[in-house]
């Protein structure tokens, strides 16, 4: 935990926006990088005279749109044959697929704008929104109406804190095995259920 906010926090401290940008970018993509980590340091920079709020927005949102656009491209260009050769590394089945199709034509950008106020999940529907070919225009639009207020959410908790944040790390060090345990858990029952739900709809298919 100790590296991982170095790292964080170095990487920000020195690149300023460009490294918001990146980072975002990264972890809209897929990469494990904690964005509640990333986006509440912004707000510490803004706190701290080091970014400006609105520089710090736009560089959030923007490096998240380029990650959601990365993986968009990957599920439409890339096709259905790549989703169902490899999409199971992303917990992506055949039946998702499918799912994603009636998704997106019965809720359309709704499914878009929903998932983006969702942990997790907000880093996984671009893949099918590309899939089921969702108009280019309103998946940009609906991605950024979720992500705003996630990321506006974050930053304003970082900046709130202010002064408190060397405590906040201090404290996140100290309990970093806990930290990660806790964020951990969600993901791993998540993992196991949809586990699950892949062997019984391969038994039920069988």
């Amino acid at each position: 935990m100790q590296s991982v906010l170095a790292t964080l926090v170095s990487s920000l401290t020195t690149l300023g926006y460009a490294g918001l940008f990146t980072l975002m970018g990264l972890e809209s993509a897929g990469a494990p990088i904690p964005a509640e980590i990333v986006l509440p340091f912004a707000g510490y920079l803004v706190f701290s005279h080091q970014m400006g709020f609105l520089g710090a927005m736009i560089a959030a949102n923007l490096g998240g749109l380029a990650g959601f656009l990365l993986q968009y491209a990957l599920g439409r260009y890339g096709g259905r044959p790549l989703l169902r050769r490899f999409g199971h590394y992303l917990l992506i089945s055949p039946k998702h697929l499918e799912e994603a199709d009636r998704w997106f034509g019965r809720y359309g950008g709704k499914a878009v704008f929903l998932a983006r106020l969702l942990p997790i999940v907000r880093g996984l529907i671009s893949l099918p929104a590309g899939a089921a070919r969702m108009p280019l225009g309103p998946f940009v639009l609906w991605s950024l109406a979720g992500a705003f207020p996630w990321t506006l959410g974050l930053i304003l908790a970082g900046w709130g804190l202010g002064a408190l944040w060397p405590a906040v790390t201090k404290w996140a060090h100290a309990a970093g095995l806990y930290l990660l345990l806790a964020a951990a858990l969600p993901v791993a029952i998540w993992v196991v259920r949809r586990r699950r739900s892949r062997m019984a709809d391969g038994r039920r298919a069988s």
